[in-house]
């Protein structure tokens, strides 16, 4: 079974992202003590706030998965 608010909320990370909003939008929907996995290892929000901020202009984003209809 699938969860189609946490898909959606997938789909609306992959957006932020292509528009250079990920810092903003995973800092609103991040719960403080929240923690991202990254190939460098586990973050907090402080941190993984801080690691996504400027994303776009160090790699640019490869844009969200294909939607399943």
């Amino acid at each position: 079974m699938v969860d189609h608010a946490l898909v959606e909320l997938e789909h609306a990370g992959w957006d932020a992202l292509s528009r250079g909003q990920e810092a903003v939008f995973y800092g609103e929907i991040m719960l403080d003590d929240g923690v991202m996995v990254f190939p460098i290892g586990i973050l907090g929000k402080r941190d993984a706030l801080n690691g996504l901020a400027g994303v776009n202009a160090r790699a640019g984003a490869a844009g969200p998965p294909p939607r399943r209809a």
